[in-house]
């Protein structure tokens, strides 16, 4: 039986393992697929236990996915350029950092926009899935970018990896609440890649927009998957915005993941069903 599973900390809100070890079942798959849970402190001594010579790969979510790199010994051009890692693959003995957020953001992106350009872009936070989000856009014709983080120092880092792409960006605390409310009721598309709202933490019943930045024109993407139905997405329905959720990300990365790992594709629909279940 082959070794698979998620990286995080915390891990509370994942059900990764139960869409996974669901997906394998149908197709036959001799693989189980657990969470790691760690705090950072111990990530070097938690990497060697798992890397023995069943452990085909590994998940990574929040607060590693950047983290993670200095201890791969290869990362592909994608996650390299993006500078965030959300699955690890076993090859020839080494661990080669991949990321399939790029592939899940663009599945997602495309059942709303198809190919046309997504020029005005709003987004919420600076980690490994806003950067992912940014690439993907930056080659969707993305010119106006304005980027929401507590922290002003973490979003210019952000941009600082994509300097060589030509768009306009502006960096916005949360206290600016007026240009926040008018650049996102400007905008093509509003992303959340942070982790207010989701279920587990100090912020779960918290939103990181108010109502009065939607409007029937919004389209919201909250990264959040668990709960379903964020505040986010609450405050954005009672808007009549169109919704893109959490969930579909989260099947559409796995399904490249799992690809990765197995040379197999599973289906969207079963593994949405999935995950309809588990929430």
């Amino acid at each position: 039986m082959k070794s698979v599973g998620i990286i995080g900390y915390p891990l509370g809100h994942s059900i990764s393992p139960q869409i996974h070890n669901f997906i394998y079942r149908k197709l036959s798959i001799e693989a189980f697929y657990e969470k790691w849970e760690f705090e950072e402190i111990n990530m070097s001594s938690e990497l060697k236990k798992i890397n023995d010579s069943n452990f085909i790969g590994a998940n990574v979510t929040v607060p590693y996915k950047e983290k993670i790199i200095s201890f791969l010994d290869e990362i592909e051009s994608e996650a390299k350029h993006i500078g965030a890692v959300n699955t690890i693959v076993k090859y020839q003995n080494k661990l080669i950092g991949h990321n399939t957020d790029v592939y899940g953001i663009e599945k997602c992106l495309h059942t709303i926009f198809q190919s046309e350009n997504i020029k005005n872009v709003v987004i919420v936070g600076s980690g490994g899935a806003a950067k992912a989000a940014l690439y993907v856009l930056l080659n969707r014709g993305l010119k106006n970018l304005s980027l929401i983080n507590r922290t002003p120092l973490n979003a210019k880092n952000m941009l600082s990896r994509f300097d060589t792409y030509d768009f306009d960006s502006k960096i916005l605390t949360f206290d600016r609440k007026t240009e926040i409310q008018n650049d996102c009721l400007n905008s093509d598309l509003i992303i959340n890649s942070t982790t207010i709202g989701m279920k587990g933490t100090d912020l779960e019943s918290e939103s990181p927009l108010e109502t009065i930045c939607f409007n029937g024109n919004s389209v919201v993407f909250d990264m959040v998957y668990n709960p379903r139905i964020t505040k986010l997405i609450a405050n954005s329905i009672t808007k009549n915005a169109t919704i893109i959720e959490g969930i579909d990300m989260l099947i559409y990365q796995a399904i490249k993941s799992i690809e990765l790992w197995t040379g197999q594709i599973p289906s969207f629909d079963l593994m949405k069903k999935k995950c309809l279940e588990l929430l």
